[in-house]
């Protein structure tokens, strides 16, 4: 039986007015837990920094339901 890759997920919901550069976004660790809320370059290093395998998923406001994958790597 195949295993599920465990990875880190790094996103932004739509909501909020920030420039995209200031957003906070959300680091989900591998095994479900929040880790942290900040800008996407410091959570991808902090991902890094623990060796995870990570993806950073942007979430699109007018359409409902539609993600892009921005970076990852795995």
């Amino acid at each position: 039986m195949k295993q599920k890759m465990k990875i880190a997920r790094i996103y932004y919901n739509w909501w909020g007015n920030a420039n995209i550069e200031n957003r906070l976004w959300v680091l989900l660790n591998p095994d479900g837990e929040v880790e942290d809320y900040h800008r996407r370059k410091t959570l991808v290093a902090q991902a890094k920094r623990n060796g995870w395998k990570y993806r950073v998923e942007r979430w699109h406001k007018k359409q409902r339901g539609k993600m892009t994958i921005l970076e990852k790597n795995y």
